[in-house]
């Protein structure tokens, strides 16, 4: 559905965030523009979950990736919590809900 010439109309600085379905927005097509720096991401879902290790969206500055939960209607207690460190992150503030590297596997299964 968002594919490169959709990703290409949204403004700079523009945030995209995806809580629904990874398939919803072409990967490569996502991974140019956020490499370009031109729009930032907050992402929950993923083309292969757990997200691995070594993917480059971990290594990004502009990318906030929660462990597939920031969606979750059904728990507004979590999602509030998921948000406000999404506005923490666009404002530059330091996260609450960091998820260190090394729990990161055990919270994704």
């Amino acid at each position: 559905m968002v594919d490169a010439e959709r990703l290409s109309r949204l403004p700079d600085g523009a945030l995209l965030v995806n809580t629904a379905r990874a398939e919803i927005v072409e990967e490569e097509a996502l991974l140019t523009e956020l490499r370009s720096g031109r729009i930032a991401a907050a992402l929950d879902v993923y083309h292969e979950e757990p997200l691995p290790a070594d993917h480059e969206l971990r290594g990004l500055e502009n990318v906030l990736a929660t462990p597939h939960v920031g969606g979750s209607a059904i728990r507004p207690p979590l999602t509030d919590a998921v948000l406000d460190d999404i506005e923490r992150w666009r404002d530059g503030d330091p996260l609450e809900h960091r998820v260190p590297r090394e729990q990161w596997a055990t919270m994704t299964r």
